[in-house]
């Protein structure tokens, strides 16, 4: 049985290795719970080459959903947070303004 530190180095090394030999893009994406405006993702934001962090906020009574691209390999990011919503038969869609 693996200690939880010897898992998380384990999967380190599994999308490290995954990543380096087909030469794909990785995408991490996160939900943060509600409420909450940090995550902590260790070293795995190093590997990957895209992170989205979703996130909910209340503003004016009101539910506000949020994309964060918190890391794009290679792009500036222009936009760190854009708002989002999500229907059923629509998906998810971008409130840009």
């Amino acid at each position: 049985m693996l200690t939880t530190e010897e898992s998380k180095a384990y999967l380190h090394i599994i999308l490290y290795n995954l990543t380096s030999s087909t030469n794909d893009l990785l995408i991490l994406v996160a939900d943060l719970r509600f409420a909450t405006e940090t995550l902590d993702l260790k070293s795995l934001e190093f590997i990957v080459d895209i992170v989205f962090v979703f996130k909910t906020r209340i503003e004016k009574d009101l539910i506000h959903r949020f994309i964060e691209i918190r890391k794009f390999r290679g792009r500036p990011i222009l936009v760190a947070e854009i708002s989002f919503s999500m229907g059923e038969g629509r998906g998810v869609r971008a409130l840009i303004t």
